[in-house]
This record gives C-alpha cells, structure tokens and sequence, in this order.
C-alpha cells in the first residue's frame, strides 16, 4: 500500500488473507505517513505529565486484565484494585 487509505482498504477487506492485512498496517510506509499526519482531533494533554513504566516483553506475553477506570471511581478507585488483580494473576493492566 502506497497511502492511508489503500492501506486502510487492505487492512479492513475481510476476504485477504490475515497475513496480508497484518503487512498492510506494519507497513514501514504507512508507519511513517502515519507518523507525519497525526490524527490530533482528539488529543488532550495530562497536566501534570504522567509517568508510565512499560515492561514490553511482560506486555506481550502477561495475563492481560481489562477494565475502566470511571466504572473503580477513576484512577484512584483502580490503585486500590491493583493488589488484588495481582492476587488473580494478572499482570497487565489494560485502561
């Protein structure tokens, strides 16, 4: 794929084969496109800035746990919940 929609075409066409659809969207190209022209329309900014410690490869392979932080009272509701997802053996927290 040459632009953001081609790519986009391929990535969403149901009948490719999963390989193709996965080339199309790591697509070095399309990565760097992707990089120039910033969907911002939804961007916001933390003030202050937070800090986040990402273990990559824990991250690929960990025990994912899911959840959204307005349904634990927000962030604070979620720190409190951390030791007990980590109890069940989850290791990754996803937000």
């Amino acid at each position: 794929a040459t632009t953001i929609a081609e790519a986009a075409a391929v990535v969403g066409d149901a009948a490719r084969p999963t390989d193709d659809r996965v080339a199309a969207a790591l697509d070095d190209d399309l990565v760097a496109a992707v990089a120039r022209h910033p969907d911002r329309r939804r961007a916001g900014e933390l003030a202050p800035a937070q800090v986040l410690d990402v273990d990559v490869a824990l991250a690929r392979a960990g025990a994912w746990y899911e959840l959204f932080p307005r349904s634990w009272g927000g962030l604070p509701g979620v720190r409190r919940r951390l030791p007990a997802l980590a109890e069940l053996g989850f290791d990754v927290v996803y937000l």
